[in-house]
């Protein structure tokens, strides 16, 4: 069953500006309900805080205390968001640490419109099952 957008609720971590908004606009271009961008780990907790989400997409690599302890942050509050991690590189042990605190997905950059799409509905399908 294809993913409802129009009904989600997205946190975008990405500290590179340019990815931020280009995955913010495939987003709004799918109609996508309320799309949240935090450029560091430190805004993506406040972020998370005030606001509900679906699904969190996230950098190995933000600023501050990186992807996969942010994840452990929000996991503790929220066991069972799905989490997309993006990353240019991908290392063992960051694959190991990233299956060990249940991060749904991993995302190779650079992706097009149709791998992030295709990961989103991978994730978010596997939610409701």
């Amino acid at each position: 069953m294809p993913v409802k957008f129009e009904e989600l609720k997205i946190l975008v971590v990405e500290n590179v500006d340019r990815l931020g908004t280009m995955i913010e606009s495939i987003l709004h271009a799918v109609n996508t309900k309320q799309v949240f961008i935090a450029r560091n780990s430190d805004h993506a907790l406040v972020v998370y805080k005030i606001h509900t989400h679906d699904l969190l997409i996230v950098d190995l690599d933000v600023n501050t205390i990186g992807g996969i302890e942010l994840t452990k942050e929000i996991k503790k509050e929220k066991q069972n968001i799905p989490v997309i991690l993006m990353a240019s590189h991908m290392h063992f042990e960051a694959i190991r640490q990233a299956k060990e605190i249940g991060i749904t997905d991993l995302l190779i950059k650079p992706f097009s419109f149709d791998d992030l799409m295709k990961h989103i509905n991978f994730v978010m399908d596997g939610k409701k099952t």
